[in-house]
């Protein structure tokens, strides 16, 4: 199951970065496409990968075969680099099209963005040379994802607390002096 599932992450990343300013709901076809790509990845492309693949063995595995393994492993990398692109040029392009206020309030899909294209940076890397990870990218990669929650809340916690001054402003506009 873990190596099944070592990329569920994403199926929860990507929606967040698309919908963060929607309320959760993937409106263009684009948002649809990309989180159907993980999906895909996930449902289809990992369980066909371990079926072939020896080097962890499962239950899944019914016909050890390294060189399908590494055709669908190599598949799959490319499609959550497409993905990971994809979604940073959506958030890029949302956030280009966006007022000032609207840029501020996504600053947390921006910073979900850039750790997109070090993940994109990291399966270049192992598609281009087989694998053979610089530690610090590594470390840089991982440090980053992790912290795009602290973003979020960061975000959330601003824009509560400035839509708060504005309902005390308000509430006692009634009983202010001219």
């Amino acid at each position: 199951v873990a190596s099944w599932l070592s990329d569920l992450w994403t199926l929860f990343f990507i929606p967040l970065l698309l919908t963060y300013r929607t309320g959760g709901r993937l409106r263009t076809a684009a948002d649809r496409v990309l989180v159907g790509a993980v999906v895909v990845e996930i449902v289809v492309l990992a369980p066909l990968w371990l079926v072939f693949a020896d080097a962890p063995a499962t239950f899944l595995l019914l016909a050890p075969d390294p060189e399908i393994a590494q055709v669908v492993d190599t598949v799959q990398r490319g499609l959550y680099l497409a993905v990971s692109v994809g979604t940073a040029v959506v958030v890029g392009v949302r956030w280009r099209a966006s007022s000032t206020p609207g840029r501020r309030a996504m600053l947390p899909s921006v910073a979900g963005a850039l750790c997109l294209l070090l993940w994109s940076m990291l399966l270049t890397v192992d598609l281009v040379w087989g694998g053979t990870r610089h530690p610090l990218l590594l470390w840089i990669t991982v440090c980053s994802i992790a912290l795009v929650p602290v973003a979020f809340l960061t975000g959330l916690l601003r824009s509560r607390l400035a839509r708060g001054g504005l309902a005390d402003l308000f509430g006692g506009l009634a009983t202010m002096h001219p």
